[in-house]
């Protein structure tokens, strides 16, 4: 057996290497010092109660699903008494309360202008599902654990078939616990995998809960708004329509199989998903715009250039009242593909879907003192800007004069580290845990290639 190593490791605190949880040390990791840029390998609970009170200023997570993947992961004990990994639960109820327990934590690290954002996927309730095994299959099905001693799961009250609406039941127990649910956003996937389902619709978006713990926070909606489609744009032409999506054949070369040949499309046409982008109001250019490119807005009982229209005001195409100068508030339903990686990660989330959170989320800067975020103000107008934009600067509200920091993203399931990544590209500080070792030294090394590859781009 090696012989143990004394180093030094969270916040100066010493510990024996050589252990199952070498990275899983006491002490708690201050802002502003070198622990916090880091991935630690040890659990969330146990990570998360070595963090101070209130240092945290965003979150960004998912945590595993309920009985849909088995990552290998050491079994914890939980208050209730259970000693299972998280996500391997008998029932959907202890997975919701560990899930809690583990948010707990979360809501005391995080600072009253902080926000958490948790993304989270719903299962379809089996009683004859098989969970229990010997060996650790990526995926929790009849046919990957085929080898193994499998047992039945226990049956969690619902009919067969039944969504089991974890998102929803994790939501409401959260908002029993304090939180504020600020949004229900739907994650969807243009790119969804196909399934061979025949009595539903294919499952096409998952939800990305955006909670907070106060009333007021910190949320930067100017750096995530959307370029206006100006409907002078349209009628002249100058706005170019969507690219077309190029389909590849999954035959390497060959070519792709015709209507009615093996392996060809269904020919009746594709499963139209669960999700249904529809136009609710069909209006004119003439019923939105007026003359001479004057915009109608809101009023009375109904819209103006309606038959319900009221006393409304007309403005200028271009009046800050009527169009934000930084573009339009994104909504609550983001399309964002899927993308592969090459890692032994099979549940990773892609880095577009944590930009807006963290950019809108996380401030740029805090104090260094008391922690405060700063503020973007406008300084004045850009110089020979011809529609008068202003200038915006971070400004610290307080009077430490201690100096800043950039915002703290903290990720307590960081999995492959796709949320440190993003909080390192847009210049914030990250701290993320796993137990895996495995997904610790994937995310590590990803923030190396991620952090070469910036200085790259800067020199050219």
């Amino acid at each position: 057996m090696a012989p143990q190593q004394q180093v030094t490791g969270i916040a100066g605190q010493s510990y024996r290497r050589g252990s199952s949880t070498e990275d899983s040390v006491g002490g708690a990791i201050p802002p502003g010092t070198s622990a916090t840029n880091t991935i630690y390998c040890m659990d969330a609970r146990s990570g998360l109660k070595r963090l101070p009170d209130d240092s945290v200023d965003c979150v960004m997570t998912s945590p595993p699903y309920w009985a849909l993947r088995d990552y290998g992961n050491p079994p914890i004990r939980w208050t209730d008494g259970v000693t299972c990994a998280l996500g391997l639960e008998e029932s959907l109820h202890e997975y919701i309360m560990h899930l809690c327990e583990v948010f707990d934590e979360v809501r005391r690290v995080l600072k009253p202008t902080g926000t958490c954002w948790v993304n989270l996927g719903d299962t379809y309730h089996n009683a004859t599902k098989w969970t229990r095994k010997e060996e650790s299959p990526q995926t929790i099905s009849p046919g990957n654990n085929r080898d193994f001693s499998t047992g039945r799961r226990t049956n969690q009250g619902l009919p067969e078939k039944c969504l089991a609406q974890i998102p929803g039941r994790f939501a409401i127990a959260m908002t029993k616990r304090g939180w504020i649910l600020r949004n229900d956003i739907v994650w969807h996937k243009p790119n969804h995998m196909p399934s061979s389902v025949k009595d539903r619709f294919t499952c096409s978006w998952e939800h990305l809960f955006f909670f907070v713990k106060a009333r007021r926070y910190h949320f930067d909606l100017d750096v995530v708004r959307e370029p206006h489609k100006s409907l002078s744009q349209l009628r002249a032409g100058k706005l170019a329509p969507p690219p077309k999506r190029v389909r590849r054949s999954p035959l390497q070369g060959q070519r792709p199989p015709r209507g009615g040949e093996p392996g060809s499309l269904h020919p009746a046409g594709k499963n139209p998903s669960d999700y249904w982008p529809m136009v609710t109001e069909r209006r004119t250019a003439g019923a939105v715009m007026g003359r001479r490119g004057v915009v109608k807005v809101p009023g009375g009982s109904g819209w103006t250039g309606h038959a319900t229209g009221g006393g409304a005001r007309t403005l200028r195409e271009l009046d800050p009242r009527w169009l934000s100068p930084g573009g339009k508030n994104p909504g609550d339903s983001w399309d964002v593909p899927t993308r592969s990686f090459r890692g032994a990660h099979f549940a990773v989330f892609p880095e577009q879907l944590c930009e807006r959170p963290i950019r809108a989320g996380c401030p740029d800067k805090v104090c260094k003192r008391c922690g405060i975020p700063a503020a973007r103000k406008p300084t004045g107008f850009a110089t020979g800007s011809p529609s008068r934009s202003r200038r915006v600067a971070a400004v610290l509200p307080c009077k430490c004069k201690k100096g800043c920091l950039p915002g703290l993203v903290l990720d307590p399931f960081v999995g492959s580290g796709t949320t440190a990544v993003v909080a390192q590209r847009f210049g914030r500080r990250y701290i993320g845990f796993d137990v895996n070792p495995d997904y610790t030294r994937m995310a590590k090394q990803r923030l190396v290639v991620d952090r070469q590859a910036t200085v790259s781009d800067r020199k050219k």
